[in-house]
């Protein structure tokens, strides 16, 4: 009887997901979703195939000779050594959009949470009681309606935020994008400049929300000079990555007042620590990179990885969301031989 496929989760599924994975491969979970435990158990199991939601070895080429497929549950790849798999012949796909709806609905809660001012209020009620509480705040929060707001890039997280805040909410977004010649003549609720434009339309903005992947160029990109621009009454919101934000720029117009609010759901750091500054900040809302992780993107994004692997793996297909289909000759010729 031919064996099933061996495949290694970086961490644990969907419960439905992670059983239809049983019933097709010989799959198997890391002790716990730290690069040593990974690459402890890449060792151990020498996975064919793998679903990958944490920071891998940079040697997992060397660690799983037998690896010809990486399934990222989500859409970034920050978290895989692109260029050694692609140069070991190890295909990777992605799930394009698979958890933007929850991102793009985190962003909405957290932009009407700090214009309502809903956590000072909701402190100041308990600290100092209702009335007093309702005196203070009585004309303090603000409507998105209408509100001027900035989305930097237009990937599958902003198109789905920009809808629900034109059509949804009517605030007047503005996206600043890379090619925004190519989106105008649709998207005509909206409107497009340059991202070279962004930092000229600051002045004007009132939300700012980047929605920008991390690299060289966008690394910093939001600083001093943002903020400076910005005015007062401006709140950020972001979810993308963190090391798009200059934090300490961050934490001084938030200290200074000179930014509203703002609330992050990613650090420069990956995690953040009891003692870390950022928790002092006043007017800061942190939640710990779990924007994206609802239970119906949870679902989505491990259904799209059983389906990735499913193709590579028992039917022998390059991944229709491979992000390297040019290695997929040298992957097969890499199963072939893991196949004896």
């Amino acid at each position: 009887m031919r064996l099933k496929p061996r495949v290694l989760a970086t961490k644990s599924l969907d419960a439905e997901i992670e059983q239809l994975f049983r019933d097709r491969f010989d799959f198997h979970i890391a002790g716990d979703s730290s690069v040593a435990s990974i690459a402890e158990a890449v060792r151990q199991v020498n996975p064919q195939g793998m679903v990958v939601r944490d920071d891998l070895p940079e040697a997992i080429a060397e660690l799983a000779p037998s690896l010809v497929h990486i399934a990222r549950h989500g859409s970034g790849v920050d978290v895989i050594p692109v260029q050694a798999c692609h140069e070991a012949g190890i295909c990777i796909s992605r799930v394009p959009g698979g958890n933007a709806v929850s991102v793009a609905e985190w962003c909405l809660s957290q932009v009407l949470s700090l214009l309502h001012r809903i956590p000072e209020i909701t402190h100041a009620t308990r600290r100092d009681g209702w009335a007093l509480a309702r005196k203070r705040f009585t004309g303090a929060a603000v409507d998105l309606a209408g509100k001027k707001v900035l989305i930097l890039g237009y990937g599958a997280i902003a198109q789905a935020l920009s809808h629900m805040l034109s059509i949804g909410l009517h605030a007047q977004v503005t996206v600043a994008c890379r090619r925004p010649d190519a989106f105008r003549a649709e998207q005509t609720s909206l409107r497009f400049i340059a991202l070279s434009q962004a930092q000229a339309a600051l002045p004007d903005t009132e939300v700012l929300i980047p929605c920008l992947a991390l690299s060289a160029a966008t690394a910093g990109l939001i600083n001093h000079q943002w903020f400076e621009a910005l005015p007062a009454r401006a709140v950020l919101v972001n979810a993308s990555r963190g090391e798009i934000i200059n934090e300490s720029a961050l934490c001084k117009a938030l200290i200074e007042q000179r930014l509203a609010g703002a609330a992050i759901d990613v650090v420069a750091s990956r995690s953040l620590g009891e003692n870390a500054a950022l928790w002092q900040v006043p007017q800061l809302i942190i939640t710990p990179h779990l924007a994206g992780h609802t239970a119906d993107a949870h679902r989505r994004n491990g259904a799209a990885c059983l389906e990735a692997l499913s193709e590579s793996l028992l039917r022998g297909q390059c991944p229709q969301a491979a992000i390297n289909p040019e290695v997929w000759p040298q992957a097969v010729r890499r199963l072939a031989i893991d196949r004896g």
